[in-house]
């Protein structure tokens, strides 16, 4: 270990520091001395989740001390320091003297500051810290869990999970929906008939944990091998945990902290990869309720009440309380019904967040008397879905169909909004109350019936057939947060790889962020290379904009670009697309085979036409073992384990996953070195413009931009949003700025799945015109900026040695590798026009091959005197013209070469050898390219060819290019 001295603070660091890891722990442990939030960027690689735990508990550590030395001082009734350090009876001056000094340092290192005069009173009173690690998936708690190993603090934690995660009962874990095994699990608990629960008081299952660093898989592992429960175990070890590793969910949704009995006073709370927090601050406020789960809902207690399906008796007051959620249910569907019925299909409606709050009103549920009727709502709940600890075999199809679910969706909805109105009570008049509840919006969504034949549903009157949903959305995030650090948070720290602009989650989150940190990167800039390429190889502008969604020559140049990459880059490259739509839609593109019939060989060849020419996907496939991410997420971690297999292996030739931005791959899944050399972003992943959530997001902050309640921000730099309090803590965004940065957070969250480690290398690829846009790559994470290059050629990219020496150990251009890729064979029909000796190899299996020319053809292709009589002669130039055009030729070449298959490739070789030979005119050499081009949606390259024509075949090159680009796609 390596010992730090950090603020007064003395940090064990498990490895030597880099100087960015030095400065994020200063941070970390100033915002903890201040009692001050933080925002905390640091990229991927960097060690910030070892830098979160190294410091906050060195930090904590010297705050119980504190408080342990502050005690014994009280109780040996040493409440003064020292005057002398004369020895008394028994020593006990010099002792004194000690633990002053011990706590004067520890004070220090808990507030950073030299106070003359301590009051042990209130050091011995202090309210105890610990720390809450949130994250949004358990895969990311597990890998910070792994690295609380490394430390040095043996302390005790806990890490909290659901019961669908954690159980390992058999008869809970048959049930399928959550709602059934939940309150079964309870039932089983609270008639202690569940054998894994009533195991935990046997002897020595907890000594058992003691200093062991335990995620949930490992819970999970001791709970079967020991046959007890890992869900009530972990909770078992919440209350005495120093450090507690749980969802996001858990601690913003009020109702989990309440019912996990989450303690946030004093409590230092750590939010691992902020960067969507905003978005699940919403989603904890927010619910989709469907007409079906509303139907459903009343058939289930009307079955209860008249004993059918469940054969339950309800008592007399369960009798009268159900006949009046039945009342109140039908008004509710009755209105919804209504409402959608006035809606055509696919249609959607926004309105006010009070449209809710009226509809249950006026059915009869508000704020007086919602507390008696939840409950209610829970107890029947519980009644139907868990009628008694050993159900029968009629109960447990009740269990295994689901009975109760849709009454618990509509309570957890309830739940929600009722909740929203507790906590914003008071708040009416105030400037951010006014704003929370212009954020609240509800959206009826009309959804197709497919049962019927899609008749006109205004003329159907089928209310059967009816289908659609009511969406309850909180847009105002800082509702969740200002409510969370209301229940007495001593910090609350933000940490991500892509957090910037820090004003942005300053005006959402509604809070004060005082300390501030943008980090550096440990990699040096000869580790990595970033690249934006607006052009393909063909020259076709790359974009995923909505305008360009029909150009399938862009597609296919972008497919000629991967397959390119796919040839030169070592191990795995991870492609990701826009949306999951948009990736589809290019690999269904790619997979098609080109037939012979879109490559015309040039009639003065005596080439065989019967050979098939490969599609994008088979030219990727030859370089590459290919992997797509699935819709389905469960299926992700099983798809990751065979890419892993693959690129893990050496001897492998790699493999490509093609991914979604903001998809599972995307974020807390690990590539590290040979897993992912390459990152290629296809376009800018912006949210759907039609979506009436994005358009409503979009309006609210116009909305607030405009509204006079907005004043001036301190930094002038226009209106600021207020908190809770009435204090501006952020400049307001427009709704185009939000949008924008969606879209760019994206993209910096899926470029991160590349260089995860000091010793990492690799690529950055960026293929989309929109990024040469100042105001995009100013959104690109900070450490990225100064080194992206704009190559406006393809190949300049692609062939510019400094770009790879990131990719490989050594460089990809290094005289060994250059020559695998310049010499590897192709089979090739047999070739020998008139006059003209084909160079052939004979391989071991008795085929004929030709090996790669050594680099790019530099055949001398110059004009001549318009008197030549020949189209090409061999008049040699000044060297330095000649030197220029030999550049553009073999220019020319590296982007024919770079979308075309390698019998595409010799063709056209041999096309330029025969009009060279005199054997062709230039027409046919320009329309046998032209062909050959064109099956690729490359005929425009055949512009660069310009230069080496006599200005008198300049109108012959436009014709032919013209006709190629007005002739349909094959």
């Amino acid at each position: 270990m390596h010992t730090l001295a950090i603020r007064g603070v003395t940090v064990q660091f498990p490895v030597e520091p880099y100087p960015c890891q030095l400065v994020l722990m200063e941070k970390i442990i100033a915002s903890l001395q201040g009692q001050h939030n933080a925002l905390l960027e640091s990229p991927t690689g960097t060690g910030k989740t070892l830098c979160l735990l190294c410091a906050s508990l060195a930090w904590i550590e010297s705050y119980n001390t504190r408080t342990k030395v502050a005690t014994y001082l009280l109780e040996q009734k040493l409440n003064q320091p020292p005057l002398t350090t004369a020895p008394t009876a028994g020593g006990s001056s010099d002792l004194a003297v000690q633990l002053w000094k011990l706590l004067e340092r520890l004070d220090y290192a808990v507030t950073g500051l030299h106070r003359t005069s301590l009051n042990l009173h209130e050091l011995a009173r202090a309210t105890p810290t610990r720390l809450l690690y949130t994250s949004r998936t358990h895969s990311q708690l597990s890998q910070a869990i792994r690295e609380l190993g490394r430390t040095s603090h043996k302390v005790p934690h806990a890490v909290l999970g659901s019961r669908q995660q954690m159980c390992v009962h058999p008869e809970v874990t048959a049930a399928t929906s959550r709602t059934a095994r939940n309150h079964l699990c309870r039932v089983k608990v609270k008639t202690r008939t569940c054998s894994f629960y009533t195991a935990l008081e046997q002897p020595g299952v907890q000594e058992e944990l003691i200093n062991q660093t335990l995620d949930m898989e490992d819970l999970v592992k001791l709970g079967t091998r020991r046959r007890v429960c890992p869900y009530y175990l972990a909770r078992s070890r919440q209350s005495e945990a120093s450090v507690l590793f749980l969802p996001y969910n858990y601690i913003l949704h009020p109702q989990l902290r309440k019912s996990q009995q989450l303690d946030l006073k004093n409590a230092v709370v750590v939010f691992d990869e902020a960067h969507n927090l905003e978005g699940q601050c919403n989603d904890v406020c927010s619910f989709d309720l469907s007409l079906r789960t509303l139907q459903k809902a009343i058939r289930d207690l009307r079955s209860y009440i008249t004993q059918t399906d469940t054969g339950i008796t309800p008592s007399s007051t369960d009798i009268d309380d159900i006949q009046w959620l039945l009342s109140f249910l039908t008004v509710v569907q009755k209105q919804v019904e209504q409402d959608l019925g006035s809606l055509t299909e696919g249609q959607e409606d926004i309105r006010s967040g009070t449209y809710l709050l009226d509809l249950l009103a006026r059915a009869g549920l508000d704020s007086s008397n919602q507390s008696h009727y939840l409950h209610t709502m829970e107890r029947i709940v519980e009644t139907i879905t868990t009628a008694v600890s050993n159900p029968s075999a009629s109960e447990k199809q009740i269990l295994i169909h689901g009975q109760g679910e849709a009454l618990q969706n509509l309570l957890a909805s309830f739940k929600i909004l009722f909740s929203m109105v507790h906590q914003l009570e008071g708040t009416d008049t105030t400037a951010f109350g006014q704003q929370v509840q212009r954020s609240l919006k509800v959206c009826l969504t009309r959804l197709s019936s497919p049962a019927t034949s899609h008749p006109p549903p205004e003329k159907s009157g089928n209310v059967a057939n009816l289908q659609g949903q009511l969406s309850f959305w909180c847009l105002h995030p800082s509702f969740v947060m200002t409510n969370l650090v209301r229940e007495g948070t001593r910090s609350v720290l933000l940490t991500s790889g892509t957090l910037s602009p820090f004003e942005f989650l300053t005006t959402e989150l509604g809070l004060e962020f005082k300390v501030r940190l943008t980090n550096g990167h440990v990699v040096s800039p000869d580790q990595l290379s970033i690249m934006i390429l607006p052009q393909g190889p063909s020259g076709h502008a790359l974009t995923s904009s909505f305008q360009a969604r029909g150009n399938i020559r862009a597609k296919m140049d972008l497919g000629n670009a991967i397959a390119n990459f796919s040839r030169i880059v070592p191990g795995g490259i991870l492609v990701f697309f826009p949306s999951y739509a948009s990736m589809v839609d290019n690999l269904q593109l790619w997979q098609n085979p080109i037939d012979s019939s879109k490559v015309t060989i040039p009639s003065s060849t005596t080439m065989s036409t019967t050979h098939s020419i490969r599609s994008i996907w088979q030219r990727i496939q030859a370089s590459k073992d290919i992997f797509t991410e699935p819709k389905d997420g469960t299926q992700v971690q099983p798809l990751i384990r065979k890419f892993y297999a693959i690129v893990d292996n050496p001897q492998s030739k790699g493999a490509v996953l093609f991914a979604v931005c903001r998809g599972k791959v995307a974020e807390g899944i690990d590539f590290s070195d040979r897993r992912c050399r390459a990152v290629i972003i296809t376009g800018l992943p912006y949210p759907s413009i039609k979506s009436p959530k994005v358009v409503m997001k979009q309006a609210l902050l116009d909305e607030n931009v405009s509204r006079v309640d907005l004043i001036t921000s301190t930094s002038g730099e226009g209106p600021a949003v207020l908190n809770r309090n009435g204090n501006p803590t952020g400049t307001a965004w427009s709704g185009r700025m939000w949008y924008r940065l969606q879209a760019i957070r994206a993209v910096n969250q899926a470029i991160g799945r590349v260089i995860r480690h000091r010793n990492d290398h690799g690529a950055i690829i960026l293929c989309d015109e929109r990024f040469t846009s100042s105001s995009i790559r100013e959104g690109l994470s900070p450490w990225l900026q100064p080194h992206v290059r704009v190559y406006q050629q393809f190949g300049q990219g692609q062939k510019n040695p400094s770009t790879w020496e990131s990719v490989t150990a050594m460089s990809m251009w290094d005289n060994t590798t250059f020559a695998k890729l310049a010499n590897r064979s192709v089979e090739i029909p047999s070739f020998s026009p008139k006059g003209h000796q084909a160079v052939s190899v004979e391989s071991s299996d008795g085929k004929s091959k030709l090996p790669r020319p050594p680099s790019p053809i530099t055949t001398d292709i110059q004009p001549v005197p318009e008197t030549s009589t020949t189209p090409l002669a061999s008049i040699k130039p000044r060297k330095r013209r000649k030197r220029s055009r030999r550049k553009k030729a073999i220019g020319f070449l590296e982007s024919c070469e770079s979308i075309m298959t390698d019998e595409e490739y010799y063709s056209m070789v041999q096309i330029l050898v025969g009009f060279k030979s005199r054997q062709i005119t230039v027409e046919v050499m320009l329309r046998d390219i032209g062909r050959l081009l064109h099956a690729h949606q490359g005929a425009s390259l055949l512009t660069q060819m310009k230069p080496f024509l006599f200005p008198r075949h300049h109108g012959l090159l436009e014709q032919i290019i013209n006709e190629f680009q007005t002739q349909p796609d094959k």
